[in-house]
């Protein structure tokens, strides 16, 4: 419960790595809840390994550029599919 407004800001603020692991399980399991509750979890394993390194938090840390890169080019193949079939 502590971590569902966290969870929720973060997807609405369209943070990425937060924001593709609800989307991914969303769109498997059709439930919004599952989807918030990944990113929960997520950022609970998160805030526990960056105490016990004493870490500080970086937004680009462990989110490699060729997921973003696959996922656009992924988005562009989709919309260039859906306009050949209309």
């Amino acid at each position: 419960r502590i971590l569902h407004m966290p969870a929720l800001c973060a997807v609405r603020d369209d943070q990425p790595q937060f924001k593709m692991l609800y989307e991914r399980v969303y769109k498997r399991t059709g439930i919004k809840m599952k989807g918030y509750v990944a990113v929960q979890k997520k950022l609970l394993i998160m805030a526990y390994y960056l105490w016990r390194k004493k870490q500080k938090y970086q937004t680009d840390f462990n989110y490699p550029q060729k997921i973003i890169a696959s996922e656009q080019a992924e988005a562009t193949h989709d919309k260039i599919s859906e306009e050949k079939f209309h």
